[in-house]
């Protein structure tokens, strides 16, 4: 039996792990930790989904993409979720533009409390998409892990 990939250093890891294998107990019990259990995103932890969205965008799409194939994946996601996601189609697909490495796109106003759904709903869309397993979307946490981490972030160690 092979193993399951390598594990998150941080409670957020832990919780998009949990929430894109969709082990629902898993991610209730963590989520009472984020953002040292009140209420809303901490900054940091947020870091780690956007970077996690960062690396499946630019698997799923590449570098030499077509903003209508970017539009497309928006709509759709926007249309699985059933959710407005607070912004709807525009914010979404702006933050997948960014995530892309747009430098032209502003998501600095759209609040943490609808980025980071976004962010691991796109996330979860691009997994599906591209057919990860449990081992390549611990990678990628991980990996997204070490970015925020690089940049200077500092989101909560899972301290097993």
């Amino acid at each position: 039996m092979s193993k399951p990939g390598p594990s998150p250093r941080t409670v957020m890891g832990d919780w998009l792990v949990a929430v894109l294998l969709r082990r629902l107990e898993v991610r209730r019990q963590l989520s009472a930790r984020l953002n040292s259990g009140r209420p809303g995103w901490d900054d940091d932890e947020a870091a780690v989904a956007a970077a996690a969205c960062e690396l499946a965008m630019r698997a799923c799409f590449g570098t030499g993409y077509d903003v209508r194939d970017v539009t497309a994946f928006a709509a759709r996601l926007r249309e699985a979720s059933g959710e407005n996601l607070g912004g709807g189609l525009m914010r979404l697909e702006a933050l997948l533009r960014s995530a892309l490495g747009e430098v032209d796109v502003d998501v600095t106003g759209i609040p943490l409390d609808v980025r980071v759904p976004a962010h691991v709903l796109a996330t979860g869309g691009a997994f599906h998409q591209l057919g990860f397993g449990e081992r390549r979307i611990r990678e990628l946490v991980v990996e997204a892990e070490a970015l925020v981490f690089e940049r200077g972030g500092s989101p909560p160690l899972a301290g097993r």
